[in-house]
């Protein structure tokens, strides 16, 4: 067989077939250079859905009579001069492929107007060598005709005119969301698709293009560390989440890119936040030195490779993690330490101010002395019993006579006072409710000055206890807390993960373990995490966590061990569906949901209680319209 030199013609159609595959190629590169051109307004006109011609016009600065003739031969491009260009690159194209790619493969046309010159050229794919004087209104038009006339074998690949369609609008959509400030029309058949205007704010543009359901359903963020920039908006998980994938949209640098990395760091940042089996809405735009990335791996520039992948991937599971506890905006304070004589022949038991207080107590005894329980019912169909105040005898013994009354091992009790209260996000909205009732023996009735909420009991404490739990297993961690095994334990390991081993020890001790290296192949475990009232990590996990931190190259398996045996934990202990409450324990719970510093939904992403507010309720029942 012999070895032929392929014709230039030949090479440009099979260089092609990398670049542009289909209709929505062809936009996608075409509109990434008007973008680097400067345009702010881009409409794109279709027919067929772009299987007989595509059109794009754009109001950016155009190209000189020069540049024309040069744009559509092999390797031209203004993006970039040296080999050093290809790393600090801030533009959306730069090979100098796309055009010639197009040329090579249908009937193309380009028309432009250079900046505020008074002359227009044409340049077709007819005759590249030569330029001709044309007509345009708007800065540059390219209309590309008959994709695919010159290679009919790869037109049995394309998919029907909606398919094609769909692809196209996916591809436009990425650019809407994104570049707020740009004009983007998009029609088919003179029927038109899209047609979003300019927007000053981001969140304004988001909200028309990717639905008014987003509305005050957003949060927004904004962090920086060490050279990288990370900004965008993430759905509430609690309000805007979903089944299957779709709204997910990462931007290095403008650019639209997919990446696992990046993905796998969101949902590692929203572990605790998003129910099991959902996905999340987020537009994720980072800000990189280019020359720390390499987009030039793919021939769609789709995928790009991070230096440094894990600085990368803790920075945004950190970013995500921070900007959801911040959004809470909770806020701590201290109250000083009060010190109380009392009769302690009876056992009085002390509780944390997260607790029921003496307060509860104290109403607890006047209910019962009263015999008024109205103030806890509201319903018309709930029967109110009243007796007179007057005819209600109240003792009260002086302080004197109590501590007259102390034993011999005289006894003080101190009030806890000085632990950190935290106020959380709820804590001002729920200084002032009532208990309504409990509803299907699930949900708690609360009334507030503002709002009904429907608080979901089980979901509610077992937040409650994973936060006191939590607390306490991230406080032992960072004491390196550590209980010692009655006997140690000896694992063996492949080479790979001593390795990994050895690389992440010191993060393994910080949280706990007793450990260290024991022989080629083998490691001695003297010690495990302390314990929240029984083992929750055991010499035995070390080798699974082992492997997580070899394959995956980050210590999160630790955390995630405790957090998920936590959760567990919360999860069974806390009150059930279908379990009957007093008043006294409802109120407890709902007391308890004012210093949770992340209230709104359990470990496992269950909304923890709905919010309606009288506002609301009254249009539903056309009170006010």
């Amino acid at each position: 067989m012999v070895i032929e030199i392929l014709s230039s013609e030949l090479i440009d159609q099979i260089a092609a077939g990398e670049v542009i595959e289909n209709p929505s190629a062809v936009i996608k590169e075409l509109v990434e250079n008007s973008i680097d051109s400067g345009a702010t307004e881009i409409e794109i006109e279709l027919v067929d859905s772009g299987l007989t011609s595509i059109r794009i016009i754009d109001n950016g600065c155009g190209i000189s009579k020069e540049d024309l003739l040069k744009a559509p031969l092999r390797h031209a491009t203004s993006k970039i001069k040296s080999f050093n260009d290809l790393y600090s690159i801030n533009t959306m194209g730069f090979r100098g492929e796309a055009l010639a790619s197009i040329f090579s493969v249908a009937k193309t046309r380009i028309i432009s107007k250079f900046k505020d010159s008074d002359l227009t050229f044409e340049i077709n794919s007819e005759n590249i060598s030569g330029v001709i004087t044309s007509s345009c209104s708007k800065s540059t038009t390219i209309i590309v005709e008959d994709l695919f006339y010159k290679t009919p074998a790869r037109k049995k690949y394309l998919k029907s005119n909606t398919m094609e369609l769909k692809s196209i609008v996916e591809i436009v959509n990425r650019f809407e969301v994104f570049y707020n400030n740009i004009k983007i029309t998009l029609k088919n058949n003179n029927k038109i698709l899209i047609n979003k205007p300019k927007f000053e704010s981001k969140y304004d543009n988001l909200i028309y293009v990717l639905g008014r359901d987003l509305k005050n359903n957003l949060f927004e963020f904004d962090e920086s560390s060490n050279g990288i920039r990370v900004y965008g908006f993430i759905g509430k998980p609690t309000s805007i989440s979903y089944s299957f994938v779709k709204n997910q949209y990462f931007f290095v640098n403008e650019r639209f890119i997919k990446s696992k990395l990046l993905r796998d760091a969101v949902y590692e940042g929203m572990r605790n936040t998003l129910m099991v089996g959902r996905h999340p809405l987020f537009v994720l735009c980072v800000d990189i030195d280019p020359e720390i990335i390499d987009v030039n791996i793919h021939p769609t520039k789709i995928e790009i490779k991070f230096e440094n992948e894990l600085e990368i991937f803790e920075f945004l599971k950190s970013a995500v993690i921070k900007q959801f506890e911040t959004q809470t905006n909770f806020k701590e304070f201290e109250e000083p330490v009060k010190e109380y004589d009392l009769d302690l022949s009876d056992k009085i038991n002390v509780v944390k101010p997260y607790d029921l207080n003496s307060t509860n107590k104290l109403k607890s005894f006047v209910k019962e002395q009263k015999k008024d329980v109205s103030k806890y019912y509201t319903s018309d169909s709930q029967k109110s019993f009243e007796v007179n105040e007057d005819e209600v005898e109240y003792v009260r013994t002086p302080v004197e006579e109590i501590s007259e009354n102390i034993s011999d091992g005289e006894k003080s009790v101190e009030r806890e006072l000085e632990e950190e209260i935290i106020k959380g996000p709820l804590y001002d909205e729920l200084s002032d409710f009532k208990i309504i009732g409990q509803l299907n023996k699930t949900y708690i009735m609360v009334e507030t000055p503002k709002e009904l909420l429907l608080v979901d009991q089980h979901v509610a404490e077992e937040k409650f206890y994973f936060e006191q739990f939590k607390k306490q297993i991230i406080d032992e961690g960072k004491s390196a807390a550590t209980q010692m095994l009655i006997k140690s334990e000896i694992i063996h390991l492949t080479t790979s993960e001593m390795l990994g081993f050895e690389e992440n020890i010191s993060s393994l001790i910080s949280v706990g373990f007793e450990v260290e290296k024991f022989g080629d192949n083998e490691v001695i475990v003297r010690g495990v995490p302390v314990s929240v009232r029984r083992n929750i990590l055991n010499a035995n996990d070390l080798k699974d966590m082992l492997y997580d931190v070899v394959v995956n190259k980050k210590i999160k398996c630790v955390e995630d061990e405790k957090f998920s045996k936590v959760a567990s934990m919360a999860c069974r202990i806390a009150i059930m569906a279908g379990d009957e409450l007093t008043m006294v324990q409802m109120k407890k719970i709902v007391e308890n949901l004012r210093t949770l510093k992340q209230p709104f939904n359990c470990p496992h992403g269950r909304p923890t209680f709905l919010k309606y507010s009288f506002y609301e309720l009254e249009k539903k029942f056309k009170r006010v319209v």
